[in-house]
């Protein structure tokens, strides 16, 4: 069997031989990861659609400055492929949705956060690399309802066509 040059998807060296692991992305394009990558990286291919995550403004301009969101891996969140941003106090509204590219897992928080102090007991991270960070043409607003805690999944049709927070959580 005649073996292939490939390039990695994230660290983007090229080598020659064996793969590490191969998944397929939100839009089915086909990623290969060389050994050392893949075990960082999140299959994307099983994920929910839209992954909705309560984000407080001033963590909301990190992202959008970076085009990063991370968690603490102690989390446990499934993630998504899509990432949708409800911002707190004072907007109370999902504004902003963002394809995600790549999930990497178990990253040390220092090689990600350098300016910012982070917590002795937060070892390990899970990294959404953000492809394109979307303002909704029509923000979800929290309207009557509870404010979002937690993580909650949906749908980009849902997401597309809810007005409130009630219409988003009740189809």
């Amino acid at each position: 069997m005649e073996k292939s040059i490939h390039v990695c998807n994230l660290c983007k060296k090229k080598y020659y031989g064996e793969i590490g692991k191969c998944f397929y992305n939100s839009d089915n394009e086909f990623k290969v990861y060389c050994k050392k990558c893949s075990s960082n990286v999140e299959n994307m291919s099983k994920l929910p659609e839209v992954m909705i995550i309560p984000i407080m403004p001033t963590s909301f301009e990190f992202v959008k400055k970076h085009k990063l969101y991370f968690h603490p891996s102690s989390y446990g969140r499934k993630g998504g492929k899509y990432v949708a941003f409800y911002i707190s106090q004072p907007i109370s509204a999902i504004t902003h949705i963002a394809k995600v590219n790549n999930i990497l897992k178990n990253q040390n928080p220092k090689d990600y956060l350098k300016d910012i102090e982070i917590e002795d007991n937060i070892k390990s991270i899970k990294v959404y690399l953000l492809e394109r960070l979307e303002k909704l043409s029509k923000p979800i607003l929290k309207e009557k309802s509870s404010p979002i805690q937690g993580t909650h999944n949906s749908t980009l049709k849902k997401i597309r066509n809810s007005k409130n927070l009630k219409e988003l959580f009740s189809r």
